[in-house]
């Protein structure tokens, strides 16, 4: 039964494999796409098929323990002999290839979009990025005009609440798998590139552009002051709640001390 027991629990075991199994060769499949990139293809090709190997042993033992049937270690050895040294010469292979790779950070040269917000010059009126960074430029104008330029898988939102506005750029559903065949050519071209590099323009007087900022920091003073305020009832509650606490371990070792008391009185009481 134990022996079952074990079984059961190793065939649970290998289905975990199976699904790794599947998911190697899947990735070995499109490890093609990246064809084009010389020693990075062929250092990752030989990497997963390592994997594949080394995954194909595990699978063979649990089965050959599962069935009762005896492994072939001579051959299991040489295969992972085999799947160890593809592995190392795929690292290597990677390695060297990767050098090769140029790193471009501003990539929204030439898929580059612009959003374009008109609003009035309000008194309380602050402009925040989510991590992103706000330019001020100055103008004779009386509005503010703000300008969001970003890669063209993204999008802008933005949000007016209490004459606080907040831009977010976020990606675009509708155009992932553009970004996908875009990354794909990339990676072949030996680039790497960051698509995600938006920048806020704000264009509006100096007067207004001095306001704004002040603003900014007036609502940022307040909200540091609302989360100290937060911060300092939560640690108000844990000490009451700790004093609770303490007044109730008091209480019961009060208890227990009577209760022992009491206990050495009947113990002392003689017997008739």
């Amino acid at each position: 039964v134990v022996l079952w027991c074990i079984k059961f629990m190793a065939a649970w075991f290998a289905l975990g494999f199976v699904f790794t199994f599947v998911c190697l060769v899947a990735t070995l499949i499109l490890s093609f796409l990246f064809v084009k990139t010389g020693l990075v293809f062929f250092g990752s090709l030989l990497g997963i098929i390592s994997a594949i190997i080394i995954n194909f042993i595990i699978l063979d033992l649990l089965y050959n323990f599962i069935v009762s049937k005896k492994s072939k270690k001579n051959v299991m050895a040489v295969l992972f002999i085999i799947s160890i040294a593809l592995a190392g010469i795929g690292i290597g292979m990677f390695l060297i290839g990767i050098t090769k790779f140029n790193y471009i950070e501003d990539a929204n040269i030439n898929n580059e979009v612009e959003d374009v917000y008109n609003i009035p010059m309000t008194e309380n009126l602050s402009i925040s990025g989510w991590y992103s960074a706000i330019e001020f430029v100055e103008t004779d104008s009386t509005d503010i005009k703000i300008v969001v330029r970003h890669s063209k898988y993204y999008k802008t939102n933005i949000y007016d609440e209490n004459e606080t506005i907040e831009l977010y750029c976020v990606q675009d559903d509708s155009k992932v798998m553009e970004a996908i065949r875009d990354i794909i050519k990339d990676i072949n071209n030996k680039e790497i590139k960051d698509y995600y590099n938006p920048t806020i323009y704000v264009y509006a007087s100096k007067d207004n552009i001095e306001k704004m900022k002040q603003n900014q920091e007036i609502k940022e003073e307040i909200r540091r002051k609302s989360e100290l305020n937060e911060l300092y009832e939560k640690t108000e509650e844990l000490q009451n709640r700790i004093y609770e606490l303490n007044e109730e371990i008091d209480e019961k070792d009060f208890i227990i001390e009577d209760l022992n008391r009491q206990l050495e009185e009947i113990r002392t009481i003689p017997e008739e």
